[in-house]
């Protein structure tokens, strides 16, 4: 189907328009599905980030906690502790 024959109007107007997802359905796209599928083209970068995700998070997570701990102290000592004394 040429850009001719849609211009000239001999196709339906319904045939010129792209399937568009409904709503909550998921939009296919094989080309990029099929590229995260296979591990043998995966960089030594890309191993190494999908391997070191969850243990970066939990460093970050152990992190948070520690400076979130330390400030409630620093709070509970110097600000409560002269005010309730």
């Amino acid at each position: 189907m040429g850009v001719g024959l849609e211009a000239s109007g001999a196709v339906p107007q319904h045939a010129r328009r792209l399937r568009q997802p409904a709503y909550g359905e998921y939009a296919e796209q094989p080309e990029v599905e099929a590229q995260h599928e296979r591990p043998d083209q995966e960089s030594p970068a890309d191993r190494f980030a999908r391997r070191a995700q969850w243990p970066a998070l939990f460093v970050l997570s152990l992190l948070e906690v520690a400076w979130l701990g330390s400030l409630a102290y620093v709070i509970h000592r110097f600000v409560l502790g002269p005010i309730f004394g």
